[in-house]
């Protein structure tokens, strides 16, 4: 997949990170030299001086091969251009980051398709989205939501006299009968941990606990939390993003006092804000809080357009007995040290967009991967579909990689955990970056028919473990050879011979891919060599072969055959 971003601030460069580190071939754009420097230094991607509107510097960045366009900028217009002068691929999908809610409108003449924009994120809105999330599960400090919201993935801080604290998993599980919780993982000392039956709590841990929506109450109180409805909470600020959640808050029936320095805009947002108490004073104010009850509040969130007031509001409403603390940092590198310095959570109206973003490249059987703030770990979300080779299989049975788990199975509207696999499902998975659980998913991937899903799975994995075994070599030539990419093909599976010259399967794939490629000299050199290794045990025919191969009805059986009689093999 080539992807071509024009923007190198922080959404940029998040962007650019997340899916360079997938695999995906990735050009930059910018007109700072400065910010394209920082960028390259720092990834291993293509990046090009220009502007991004400009025709002539998106055919430099190779747009016309592109398959995803994303324009982050800070200028909602040049965005706008900027789709609009992007020549790609049929299918090449469009994502604008616009902030202005009059591009929204759906009057006609500034809407979306007027700029040939598939996908228009507004950060200011995900921000307040992302937050109301954040509220709405009290304690935790990082939410990732699936199906629709029917299962989430939660941290939470285990406190002191939590109930799970030096109780081991399985006593747990054992204690909370027929609950769907599971412990996906637990970041203790800035290790992300797996656990299994006998992991062991800790009071200070971070439990990533992957629970339906009605079983959230539970994990918060197992954590030594307690749930509470939502009802009042206090905003400080008059930001975009600071009226955007206070309008969420109204729809939700939560009811929302707003701290507004600038008395001119306190004036604006209470004549839009008609259910909301708008006040004119100073989020630093102690007696201001303390006056207007910030201690009786369920949540303070800070959302001036000022990190630096941001987190000293917070830090003082913290003080002043709020609940539950949440405030807005600007530079991405901030959120991870909100709960360092005593505040419940942080945002970024920059990641939200990012993260908003990525949902948007990761569709087909992969239907949404997400990242946390404080672990190095991933959720990955994939629809399971009829060629899966785990189908049908408990997943007690199934052997898999070591540091990645399947937190959930969601089959209709239930979700449930320890069944088994069926064709259609969407399953969530945990795997803090473990480059053997990326090729067991790569391998599933292959088998189902998706070598363009596997691909970068497979290439990442191969850069987190520099000392790959063959096995990541034969998942990178079959997906080459899947997307008839022969010559790639060729040399993977090339070197996973060299290295493994008994291993019959990538023998077999290697001669059908010298068969595709008409290198009939180095194919019968190859049979020569497979067939002195297995002395006669297993024959080359094309029948035989493709009998045993696992999907033998799949295009890849055709392709397989086809390419072994291309070869000189006999049926």
């Amino acid at each position: 997949m080539s992807v071509v971003i024009v923007g190198a601030g922080e959404v940029g460069f998040h962007v650019a990170e997340r899916l360079s580190g997938e695999g995906r071939q990735v050009v930059v754009v910018d007109k700072s030299l400065d910010r394209l420097d920082y960028v390259q230094s720092r990834l291993d991607i293509g990046v090009i001086e220009g502007s991004g509107a400009s025709p002539a510097v998106l055919d430099r960045a190779g747009v016309s091969d592109a398959t995803l366009f994303v324009a982050v900028t800070s200028d909602d217009e040049v965005n706008l251009v900027a789709c609009m002068a992007a020549q790609g691929k049929s299918d090449m999908v469009r994502v604008a980051r616009v902030s202005n809610p009059d591009f929204y409108a759906e009057t006609g003449r500034l809407g979306p398709e007027r700029f040939r924009v598939d996908v228009m994120i507004n950060p200011e809105r995900e921000l307040a989205l992302d937050t109301l999330q954040l509220l709405q599960s009290t304690a935790a400090t990082d939410i990732a939501a699936f199906a629709d919201g029917k299962l989430q993935l939660i941290s939470l801080q285990v406190t002191s006299d939590a109930p799970v604290v030096n109780r081991t998993l399985a006593d747990i599980t054992a204690t909370i009968g027929d609950v769907p919780l599971l412990t996906a993982a637990i970041e203790r000392n800035g290790t992300t941990l797996v656990p299994d039956g006998s992991a062991v709590f800790q009071a200070g841990d971070q439990a990533y606990v992957v629970a339906t929506a009605d079983a959230v109450p539970k994990a918060l109180e197992l954590c030594g939390h307690v749930h509470k409805e939502l009802k009042r909470v206090m905003v400080a600020g008059g930001s975009t993003e600071a009226y955007y959640l206070a309008e969420l808050l109204q729809q939700h029936h939560v009811h929302a006092t707003m701290l507004v320095q600038d008395r001119r805009r306190a004036q604006e947002l209470a004549e839009k804000l008609h259910k909301a108490l708008i006040l004119n004073g100073d989020a630093t104010d102690v007696e201001l809080l303390e006056a207007e009850g910030v201690g009786e509040m369920d949540a303070f969130v800070a959302l001036t357009e000022e990190d630096q007031t941001n987190i000293l509001s917070a830090l003082v409403a913290k003080h002043a007995g709020a609940k539950q603390v949440v405030t807005l940092v600007n530079k991405i590198e901030y959120v991870s040290l909100a709960r360092r310095i005593g505040l419940d959570a942080a945002v970024s109206p920059r990641l939200s967009a990012a993260n908003a973003i990525l949902r948007q490249v990761h569709r087909g059987s992969v239907t949404r991967v997400s990242t946390f703030k404080e672990t190095d770990a991933e959720a990955i979300s994939f629809s399971v579909s009829a060629g899966c080779p785990f189908v049908g299989q408990p997943l007690r049975d199934i052997q898999f990689p070591k540091g990645a788990i399947v937190a959930a199975i969601l089959r209709g509207d239930q979700g449930r955990h320890d069944e088994a696999i069926a064709e259609g499902e969407r399953a969530v998975a945990m795997d803090p970056n473990d480059a053997d659980g990326y090729v067991a998913l790569a391998g599933a991937l292959n088998l189902a028919g998706k070598p363009e899903k596997a691909l970068p799975l497979t290439e990442r994995a191969m850069r987190l473990n520099p000392h790959y075994p063959t096995s990541y070599l034969y998942e990178l030539g079959l997906a080459r050879f899947g997307m008839e990419e022969f010559d790639e093909a060729a040399v993977a599976l090339e070197r996973a011979v060299i290295l493994n010259p008994d291993d019959r399967w990538t023998s077999r794939l290697m001669i059908a891919t010298l068969g595709h490629l008409g290198r009939a000299e180095e194919a019968a050199a190859a049979m020569e060599r497979a067939e002195a290794n297995w002395r006669g045990f297993d024959p080359l025919s094309v029948r035989g072969i493709t009998f045993w191969y696992p999907f033998k009805e799949s295009a890849d059986a055709e392709r397989l055959a086809d390419g072994l009689r291309k070869a000189g093999v006999p049926d």
